[in-house]
């Protein structure tokens, strides 16, 4: 009993201890037939009994007793009750404080709770700003792509991921565009270059085209009055060298003569032919130097689709 009564004091858990009698239970005129009386309660106090106690302290007796605990509220207490064998067919009953017990309980799992909720919103925003970074540097890939689509190729993408797979895509993609913009530059420099040439040669050509034709037709004309001098000269000597029938000297001339006039011809005919011919290569000069320009301004028009970096 005084044990009981220290354990009852130091302990704050402890509502009621004591060493009971199955026996007695089973059986209350052990209690009173016989000689010294058996007791239910055999030390300490038992005041918080229940119908589930009396059952289950009957039931030992009938069988091997075994360690039992349960919690069971009782006149407004919660109380954790264990049952403890002992020799002698008797047993320890120990009610403790559920409430004061699971206190400690409460607050460690409210801690735990607390704790991981804060560890489950911190692995959140850490996970969400994760995410978030890996959102935007596709949302900036995809937008450098599109930008890219419309032909504006100064578009670049800076993506910072430690080297990762999406920073080796946006340095590829800006490689390609730089690759892009400068093959575009080079072909718009040279469109521009040959639509000037062009157009200068288009201007020569036309120009040259009609000086020609003017030298042509001067110089056929020309020709053609030269040749009729010639043939009017030949005819005067033809006429002085046949009175000369007799000189063998003029008769050799007068062979001569008409050689003389087909060779005039000749050279009039081939340098007509050659101002024609002339005239008409400037002309076709002058045809491909219009086609070269409607070329290079076409491909200037296309090359003005594309933001190029100057």
């Amino acid at each position: 009993d005084t044990w009981i009564r220290n354990v009852l004091k130091e302990n704050q858990y402890a509502k009621e201890i004591a060493i009971l009698d199955p026996r007695v239970f089973a059986d209350p005129s052990l209690g009173e037939k016989m000689y010294p009386p058996l007791k239910q309660v055999v030390n300490g106090e038992y005041l918080l009994r229940s119908d589930k106690d009396s059952a289950f302290l009957k039931q030992t007796t009938n069988q091997k007793p075994v360690e039992t605990t349960y919690i069971e509220k009782i006149n407004g207490h919660s109380l954790y009750k264990m049952f403890l064998p002992m020799d002698e067919g008797r047993v320890i009953y120990i009610a403790l404080d559920y409430k004061k017990l699971s206190a400690p309980l409460y607050k460690y799992s409210f801690i735990l709770i607390t704790s991981g909720f804060i560890s489950l919103l911190a692995l959140f925003m850490l996970t969400a700003n994760f995410f978030n970074k890996i959102y935007r540097n596709i949302q900036q890939i995809i937008i450098q792509i599109k930008k890219l689509e419309s032909g504006d190729l100064t578009a670049k993408s800076s993506v910072t991921d430690g080297g990762g797979e999406l920073s080796d895509l946006s340095d590829s993609t800006n490689k390609m565009a730089n690759t892009l913009n400068q093959l575009l530059t080079d072909t718009h420099e040279k469109a521009t270059k040959t639509d000037r040439l062009s157009v200068l040669l288009e201007n020569e050509a036309n120009q040259s085209v009609e000086k020609v034709f003017t030298m042509s037709m001067e110089t056929t004309s020309n020709a053609r009055d030269s040749i009729e001098e010639i043939y009017v000269f030949l005819s005067q000597v033809e006429e002085q060298l046949q009175s000369q029938s007799d000189n063998p000297k003029a008769k050799v001339i007068l062979d001569k003569m008409d050689m003389m006039r087909s060779m005039a011809d000749q050279r009039v005919h081939t340098t007509t032919e050659m101002t024609i011919t002339l005239s008409d290569l400037f002309k076709s000069l002058h045809g491909q130097s219009s086609e070269l320009s409607e070329l290079s301004n076409s491909l200037l028009n296309q090359l003005a689709k594309f933001k190029l970096a100057r």
